[in-house]
């Protein structure tokens, strides 16, 4: 029985070990990526502030997104 305790004890600690080792991911990526270079940070940007300025959602119109431009950069 005692070897069963153990095992189960083992187990137990393996979805803490992801968790940690993805916690130091998350961290790092956090760390290392220089300010305004992740894709979408300018578009999370754009919906606060409209969200602070106007008090309403944003809401997406024909128009507003110009695939053709997006796909050549």
């Amino acid at each position: 029985m005692a070897i069963l305790r153990n095992r189960s004890a083992q187990f137990k600690l393996i979805p803490l070990g992801i968790v940690a080792v993805y916690a130091v991911v998350v961290v790092l990526y956090a760390i290392k990526t220089p300010a305004w270079q992740i894709p979408d940070e300018p578009a999370h940007y754009n919906y606060v502030s409209q969200v602070v300025q106007t008090g309403a959602l944003p809401v997406l119109k024909m128009g507003d997104w110009n695939n053709d431009y997006l796909n050549a950069i």
